[in-house]
């Protein structure tokens, strides 16, 4: 009977043993080797390095995107903060270009060209360009847009832009403008005195990407100063 306690006993003692070992073998493995991951949102890339020393884990920059938070800041990681993750796993953020909503301001006054880098610097796109001719107002000037000037637009919405096409009323012969990249197009038709219209955009894998393979008017044709000249690039 003493021998049976006696091997119950050294048999709890055993488990005991690996239970107990099991455990410090797991706190010590955590301590040493898996980590939560930090919290990064609202800090700057440097910020975050500094946060995250001793070389536990890597900071990756992987883009920015407009956000509410201001620009530069972290908006976004990946794994998310609280994941448990081994030591020296790459963390992956990206950053803020700042506020996703602007005021848009006034284009009118602009040309066509000045204000298409504007909006494009403001980080919206041109939906629709419409012309217009007012004897008082400059050739290839901006009169009006859609949504009006002091609007609150969101990053990455479409404006409508009014321009002024009134000329002399001489007659220009549309240049062969298919092959040529958008920069170069809007330059050429500006040295013509006509106007470049609405951009679309086809996927022909036979076809150079880039560049014009289509224009609404076709080249050699005489028509009036600042007549618009829709084209088709193939990405």
């Amino acid at each position: 009977m003493k021998g049976i306690k006696f091997y119950l006993f050294s048999a709890l003692m055993v488990v005991a043993v690996i239970f107990f070992s099991a455990n410090i073998f797991l706190k010590f493995y955590f301590n040493q080797f898996l980590y939560e991951t930090p919290n990064l949102t609202g800090k700057g890339v440097r910020e975050a390095e500094v946060l995250i020393d001793e070389g536990r884990f890597k900071v990756v920059e992987m883009g920015e995107d407009f956000s509410a938070l201001p620009k530069g800041k972290i908006y976004a990681q990946l794994p998310k903060a609280g994941s448990v993750i081994k030591r020296g796993r790459i963390i992956k953020v990206w950053t803020s270009k700042g506020e996703d909503r602007i005021t848009l301001p006034d284009l009118s006054k602009f040309t066509l060209d000045e204000a298409r880098a504007e909006v494009e610097k403001l980080g919206l796109t041109i939906k629709n360009i419409s012309y217009t001719s007012k004897s008082n107002v400059p050739f290839h000037q901006v009169i009006a847009t859609t949504p009006q000037r002091g609007s609150m637009v969101y990053r990455n919405q479409q404006v409508s832009l009014l321009v002024n096409t009134k000329t002399t009323g001489a007659m220009v012969r549309v240049p062969d403008i298919i092959g040529m990249d958008l920069g170069s197009v809007e330059r050429r038709l500006k040295s013509q005195k006509l106007l470049l219209g609405n951009v679309s955009y086809i996927e022909n894998y036979d076809l150079q990407g880039g560049v014009v393979v289509d224009m609404s008017v076709q080249p050699g044709e005489s028509v009036p100063e600042g007549t618009v000249i829709d084209v088709t690039i193939n990405r």
